[in-house]
């Protein structure tokens, strides 16, 4: 595992161009963010600024919620459309980006002598474009079952316990507890693994050159066959993402107590780890390809 998060870094570090597109797309999400919903919230603040007296004549009278709905369904249409739209375009971005970068990492794994070049990059990130759109929907569902069952479990010991409540007294809220707990564990585990097979899914696609569902198939294998490895790398992973994570807060905290002039000299600081935390997201997924192609 050590040599497949050296060979991740070295990986990244053939191909640094991806650490400054990741660190691109997300000021371009936030330029985007400012656009398409930062000004329809702002126009909305103008409106109900300019129309406050009506809007407040209109909370004190009414009566029927409908009524208001109606009043202000253009407003809150426009800033929905704007949302739904900013969603949509992101997440766009956001697969395109990502699967340019797979792309890159999978050719500069199996030929370390290959160089970033944009145009593949271009070219790959449009190839894996709709397969990972079918992927994110196929696992969005999952994810959405899972909560649909965690709260049909939920729903059913409430409704079966319900009838109980006054005999059964203390047990009962000890009951309620225990259950509690023990759905926010399943909840988290479930979650984990969704995630985990998530990320060996969309490895198996790039590397494999395989449609969604098949991706699907190969990493629940992959997973079978690799349980422990493939579980506990991830979460090494993770750890040490989260590590230096809070370890660059510790260093940038003294920044922060300077009076006055602090938040301002922090800023560069604070970009600059970001772009730290971009690499180390990126040499992530670099080293769980690395580690995947050895085992598979």
């Amino acid at each position: 595992m050590v040599e497949d998060i050296k060979e991740g870094f070295g990986v990244i570090n053939r191909n640094l161009p991806l650490v400054l597109i990741q660190t691109g797309t997300m000021l371009l999400s936030l330029l985007l963010f400012i656009i398409l919903v930062g000004i329809p919230i702002a126009i909305a603040i103008i409106y109900f600024g300019i129309d406050i007296g009506r809007f407040k004549g209109a909370v004190e009278t009414i009566k029927d919620p409908i009524d208001f709905l109606y009043e202000y369904s253009g407003l809150a249409i426009f800033m929905v459309t704007s949302f739904v739209l900013y969603l949509t375009v992101i997440t766009g971005i956001a697969l395109f980006v990502f699967g340019g970068n797979m792309a890159i990492m999978k050719g500069s794994i199996i030929d370390q002598t290959e160089k970033f070049s944009f145009k593949k990059f271009i070219k790959e990130g449009k190839r894996y474009f709709q397969p990972l759109c079918w992927l994110s929907l196929i696992l969005g569902i999952f994810f959405i079952l899972l909560i649909f069952v965690l709260g049909a479990l939920v729903g059913i010991a409430i409704v079966l316990l319900t009838p109980y409540k006054d005999v059964m007294g203390t047990f009962l809220i000890v009951l309620a507890i225990i259950s509690g707990l023990i759905t926010l564990l399943l909840a988290f585990v479930g979650f984990f693994l969704i995630l985990t097979l998530s990320i060996y899914a969309v490895i198996a696609l790039i590397v494999e050159e395989l449609k969604a569902w098949k991706a699907i198939k190969r990493a629940i294998t992959f997973m079978k066959v690799n349980f422990l490895e493939s579980i506990g790398f991830y979460i090494l992973l993770i750890a040490g993402y989260i590590v230096a994570i809070i370890l660059m807060m510790i260093v940038a905290f003294p920044f922060n107590m300077i009076p006055f002039i602090g938040p301002i000299i922090s800023i560069p600081f604070q970009f600059v780890t970001y772009i730290i935390q971009v690499y180390l997201g990126l040499v992530m997924m670099a080293s769980l390809m690395v580690f995947y192609i050895r085992k598979a």
